[in-house]
């Protein structure tokens, strides 16, 4: 099981820095992440569309290829509260904030530790100080 935030995720379908690594940590693994993950992907492929670098057809296959996965993933609500309070806390951005709550909230839930997965550099200082296991490309895990 890994907690993969939308960073991570993306990697999954557009090439860039880590992709294969991301490829090769998550395969054979739950995936889990928050539901506000999915708006936050198509976010992602819109702004690359807008950009120039995915066409119209490319936008179309990812869009389905991430629909079609995203049945595969253990979605999760988020606690508001919780979440707004990481903001404050961690200086994180609402969508962050909502990831790192969520994550830890699954932490609670199965009562061991979860691994983290963020390509965020705020987000992945806010998940170790928050006492998250948070993976890393460049070392081991961290936390």
């Amino acid at each position: 099981m890994i907690y993969c935030d939308t960073s991570s995720l993306v990697k999954l379908y557009i090439i860039e820095e880590h992709s294969l690594w991301v490829r090769e940590t998550f395969r054979e693994q739950e995936l889990v992440t928050s539901k506000v993950a999915l708006p936050e992907m198509f976010s992602a492929l819109s702004r690359r569309f807008d950009e120039g670098t995915l066409t119209e057809s490319q936008l179309q296959v990812l869009k389905t290829n991430i629909l079609s996965d995203w049945e595969t993933f253990t979605v999760l609500d988020f606690e508001e509260l919780r979440a707004a309070e990481m903001v404050l806390e961690h200086h994180l951005r609402g969508f962050d904030a909502v990831h790192l709550a969520t994550a830890l909230l699954l932490q609670e839930r199965v009562e061991q530790p979860v691994p983290f997965s963020t390509f965020d550099s705020r987000l992945h200082h806010a998940a170790v100080a928050a006492g998250l296991q948070v993976l890393s490309p460049e070392k081991r895990p961290t936390g």
